[in-house]
């Protein structure tokens, strides 16, 4: 086991980016995902914070000094009490994990581990560290302490997030009470190969370009508990029940639907009416007179009549295009896409549909 770094007290000077001492503040980070339905901040496994480096995600992580129940050290337990009252009242998604046990990894980001059962706190942006603080009982920054000053200092260091997690119920209240005010929904599932593709890719790049209206919720169905990897005939039968409630199906909404309901789904909602849509990838290819084509896709000559953003789109039916030799891959008689090569006609798509409703 790689040995756990310290940090060495010093006495005679103080480094901004780990000590106690109150930090010139860095440029505000725009975080990638806020929640308004956590209540406590969210648990990470190492392999769970690899992730969303890689990801080059941006976001807040609370530094545990080790195993919660044989801490003992008062000031974490106040910071992490004043942490998720915190999360429990805004929209910000405030992560932790176990500083030691990161330390323990010849990748560790960066954090640095305190000598003692100290708390710490980091910014990240973009999948790398901006920032790690690091209480002391020298000079203690109020933030450590008390709830209207850590919210200040969050919202100091931080811009609130534009992709919202939420569940069903808080989002058909969000529609309920939206009036005439357009709302944006994405429908995900965490473990969809297409759904870890265009949350890095293209949702979260466009919220950093852009200065948006209009939050984008997300509604990832699996962690909300409507699908697994196994399910019976029943919890199946529960899946397409939750896909129809929520209109993803071609059956239940023949205008912006597609096929049994797919993610990841985008729909823009006004007057608690769907009045627009775009689907993410989930073209299905197969040969025709010799050449690999896309023979099923949202994106069909019918379809595109009744979707609003198309009209700058270069490409605006992908039904019947022809997939050149090495932007797809062959499985004996089965053809799939490249993620990247679907990307050069599918981003564009959602792109124009954000321009016109989230900007």
């Amino acid at each position: 086991m790689k040995a756990k770094l310290l940090l060495i007290p010093l006495l005679s000077m103080c480094v901004a980016p780990i000590c106690g001492c109150t930090p010139k503040a860095p440029q505000k980070v725009n975080l990638s995902y806020g929640s308004n339905i956590d209540d406590k901040m969210s648990e990470l496994t190492y392999s769970e914070l690899l992730n969303m480096v890689n990801n080059k995600e941006s976001f807040l992580l609370a530094l545990r000094p080790g195993v919660e129940e044989v801490i003992t050290c008062s000031c974490w337990k106040t910071f992490s009490f004043l942490l998720n009252n915190y999360v429990s009242t805004n929209d910000r998604i405030v992560y932790v994990a176990n500083v030691y046990q990161i330390a323990d990894y010849e990748e560790n980001f960066g954090l640095i581990a305190p000598a003692h059962q100290d708390p710490g706190f980091a910014l990240f942006k973009d999948g790398k560290l901006q920032k790690q603080y690091i209480y002391t009982t020298k000079n203690t920054p109020q933030y450590w302490q008390n709830k209207d000053a850590l919210k200040e200092f969050i919202e100091e260091i931080s811009n609130e997030p534009r992709l919202i997690y939420t569940d069903i119920a808080s989002f058909e209240s969000v529609i309920a009470s939206s009036n005439d005010k357009e709302v944006i929904a994405s429908f995900v599932r965490k473990s969809c190969g297409d759904c870890g593709y265009v949350l890095p890719n293209v949702l979260v790049p466009y919220t950093n370009e852009h200065k948006l209206e209009n939050d984008i919720y997300i509604l990832d169905i699996e962690a909300l508990g409507y699908w697994k990897a196994t399910m019976t005939d029943d919890e199946k039968a529960a899946y397409q029940a939750i896909k129809d409630n929520l209109k993803l199906s071609e059956s239940t909404n023949p205008t912006y639907g597609f096929s049994t309901g797919v993610v990841p789904t985008t729909f823009v909602y006004k007057n608690n009416q769907i009045i627009d849509g775009s689907v993410f990838f989930n073209d299905s290819l197969g040969l025709e007179g010799g050449k690999v084509v896309v023979k099923e896709s949202y994106y069909t000559q019918a379809r595109s009549v009744n979707l609003h953003y198309l009209d700058n789109v270069e490409v605006k039916v992908l039904e019947g295009l022809e997939v050149p030799e090495g932007d797809y891959v062959a499985y004996g008689n089965y053809y799939f896409w490249s993620q990247n090569a679907a990307n050069r006609y599918h981003s564009p798509l959602l792109r124009a549909f954000l321009d016109k409703y989230a900007k």
